[in-house]
This record gives structure tokens, C-alpha cells and sequence, in this order.
């Protein structure tokens, strides 16, 4: 799956993507809206472009995504908003973790570390993070 991680200032993902018990390559799981926004995906790497499109719009209707995808958001705000694959969506205090590392990263984050160690130490133990890790801003 992934681990997504913020403090509610910056926020930090892995980069693998894995499928079908395999490891399939890297990619940039984050991205930054015009309007400062930031989001960071689990679940299925297709579902990316097709949530962000759904996201910077009027919302008015979600395209289907996978069952498996989760989205959290930092608004430039500094507000934490984690989305369903239904669209719906919660407003969740810092720290945030989304993902299959979430608990450990929530663990590192509550002894003291950066969402970036976070997900860092996550992607040490968790069999579906790694890869790197991305930070914005």
C-alpha cells in the first residue's frame, strides 16, 4: 500500500508501488496544488491523476476508485482532510498517517520524528513501503 505521513506542515510519503506480492518501480505519491493543497495517496497509483482531477473540480461527482485508496490532505490552510474512495471525507488532527506503515510512522512521529522519519523508519518494516522518501513543501 504506501505510508503517507504529516505533522500538519509538511507532508511525506514512500515511493514504492507494489502489486500482486511484487514490487513494480517508484513514483512520487505527493503533489501540490496551484492553491498550496497537498495531497498524498494510498492505494492504487492509477487512481492519482484521476482523484486530483475529481479534487481541483467542482466535486460534483467522484469517478470510481479502487477500493484501496485513501487520500490525505493538507490543505494550504493547515487543515488535515483524509478522503475515502467514496469521496467522503474527515477533518483529522496532526499528526496524520495514512497507509499500511501508519502505525508505525504514528509511533516514530509520537517519540519525536519528522513525518519524513516517519515514513522513513515505516518503510523499515513495513513490506509495502520503501523506495525512497518524498516531501513537500
Amino acid at each position: 500500500m504506501t505510508t503517507i505521513a504529516t505533522d500538519g506542515k509538511t507532508i511525506a510519503s514512500d515511493r514504492l508501488v507494489t502489486g500482486d506480492g511484487v514490487q513494480h518501480c517508484n513514483i512520487t505519491k505527493i503533489r501540490q496544488f496551484d492553491n498550496g493543497d497537498i495531497m498524498g495517496m494510498t492505494g492504487t497509483a492509477f487512481d492519482m491523476d484521476t482523484f486530483a482531477e475529481w479534487y481541483i473540480s467542482d466535486r460534483s461527482e467522484l469517478p470510481d476508485l479502487s477500493d484501496h485508496t485513501e487520500v490525505l490532505v493538507l490543505e494550504h490552510t493547515g487543515t488535515i482532510r483524509c478522503f475515502n474512495q467514496r469521496g467522503h471525507s474527515f477533518i483529522h488532527d496532526a499528526p496524520a498517517a495514512l497507509g499500511s506503515g501508519a502505525a508505525l510512522a504514528y509511533g516514530a512521529m509520537a517519540a519525536g520524528a519528522s513525518p519524513a522519519e516517519a515514513v522513513r523508519i515505516a518503510s523499515e518494516r513495513d513490506i509495502y513501503s520503501g523506495g525512497g522518501v518524498d516531501v513537500l513543501p
